[in-house]
C-alpha cells in the first residue's frame, strides 16, 4: 500500500465585530474565543511534539486578535476579565490554573479585575482521578486564583448547589460530574466556612494592593510537582508579601528581595487562625511551613503589621 501524506489545517475565522463608525466592538466572540479556543488548540499541542498542524486566521481575526493583546479594544460594557480553571486534576490542569494564560496576561495596559469564576467545585469529580474535590482542593484553586493574577477577587461553587438539587441524584445534563446532595446540605460543606476565613484574611490586609511576584522564590516546587506550587504575591505600597503553601513543604527565597530584619507570621486558612508567635527570615532565605497542611505565609518589616496599614 503506498503512504498517503496527511496535511492537518486549522482555519480560523471571523467576521468584524468592530463597528467602523464608533470603533466599539458590538460582540465578544473574538475574545471569548481567544482566550479559550484558539490558544487552547495550539497549547494541546505540546503534549503531541511530533505531530504539526497549521493554523490560518483570516486577517479580519487577526486584526482583532491584535487589538485585543495590546489592550486597545474598545468594549464600555468590559468590566472585568473572567476565567474558568474548572474541574480537572492533571498535573497540566494545576499548571494552566498556576502558570497559563490568566497568570501571565495581566500587565496588559488595560488595568481590569481578573477573576476566576468557577475553579474546583466542592464535591465535583474531578475530570481524570474521577475524585471529588475535597475542602483542600478548594482551598488550593481560590488561594492560587487570588495570588498568580492582581488579586479582585474568586467564586466558590459546591456540587449540589450549583444545580440546585432539590433531592440527592446526578445533575441533569452532567452525567459525568457524580452524584450530588440536595442544594440544602451543600451549603454545609467544609469549602464554604474555609472561604470565610479566605475572606477574612484578605480583609486583614489591602489586598488590592497584592500583584504576582514568583520572583521572590529561589525555587519553585510546582516545577518538581505541579500540586505543590507557591503563590506569592507583594504590595505595591508597602514592604509586605503573601506566600500561599498548598502543602507543608521547604522552600528557598531571595532573601535579597525581603526587608532586613524580616519576620514571617503564618495563618492556617482550614482553620482561620493565624498561629502564634512569629519568626524571623534568616539571612538564607529558608522557610518550612510549620506542618504537612496548607498554610499562608505573611512576610514583612519589623513594624509593618502596625504601620502598613493592615490590621495583623
Amino acid at each position: 500500500m503506498s503512504r498517503a501524506n496527511l496535511v492537518v489545517l486549522w482555519h480560523m475565522h471571523q467576521p468584524q465585530y468592530r463597528d467602523p463608525e464608533t470603533g466599539r466592538y458590538v460582540l465578544p466572540w473574538t475574545r471569548l474565543h481567544a482566550l479559550k479556543d484558539y490558544w487552547g488548540m495550539v497549547e494541546v499541542l505540546r503534549e503531541f511534539p511530533n505531530f504539526h498542524a497549521t493554523f490560518n486566521v483570516v486577517p479580519s481575526l487577526g486584526i482583532q486578535l491584535e487589538e485585543y493583546a495590546s489592550g486597545t479594544f474598545n468594549e464600555p460594557w468590559f468590566a472585568l476579565i473572567s476565567y474558568q480553571s474548572g474541574h480537572g486534576d492533571s498535573p497540566g490542569d494545576l499548571e494552566w490554573l498556576t502558570s497559563g494564560p490568566a497568570s501571565k496576561n495581566w500587565k496588559g495596559s488595560r488595568t481590569l479585575p481578573i477573576i476566576n469564576l468557577e475553579p474546583n467545585y466542592e464535591g465535583h469529580l474531578a475530570y481524570q482521578s474521577r475524585k471529588p474535590f475535597d475542602a483542600h482542593a478548594v482551598r488550593r484553586a481560590a488561594y492560587w486564583s487570588l495570588l498568580v493574577t492582581p488579586t479582585a477577587g474568586v467564586a466558590y461553587g459546591a456540587h449540589g448547589v450549583w444545580s440546585w438539587q432539590t433531592t440527592p441524584g446526578v445533575p441533569m445534563n452532567h452525567e459525568t460530574t457524580g452524584i450530588a446532595p440536595a442544594w440544602y446540605d451543600a451549603i454545609h460543606f467544609p469549602g464554604s466556612t474555609d472561604m470565610k476565613y479566605l475572606r477574612n484574611f484578605f480583609e486583614s490586609l489591602k489586598w488590592w494592593t497584592l500583584r504576582p511576584a514568583q520572583e521572590l522564590l529561589a525555587n519553585q516546587p510546582g516545577n518538581r510537582e505541579a500540586a505543590e506550587f507557591v503563590a506569592a504575591a507583594q504590595s505595591e505600597e508597602e514592604p509586605w508579601v503573601v506566600l500561599y503553601f498548598p502543602v507543608g513543604q521547604k522552600i528557598h527565597l531571595n532573601a535579597e528581595k525581603f526587608p532586613q530584619f524580616a519576620i514571617v507570621r503564618w495563618y492556617d486558612p482550614s482553620r482561620g487562625q493565624w498561629k502564634d508567635g512569629e519568626q524571623a527570615l534568616g539571612n538564607s532565605g529558608e522557610l518550612t511551613a510549620p506542618d504537612g497542611g496548607d498554610w499562608i505565609a505573611w512576610i514583612g518589616a519589623a513594624a509593618s503589621g502596625q504601620h502598613s496599614g493592615s490590621k495583623l
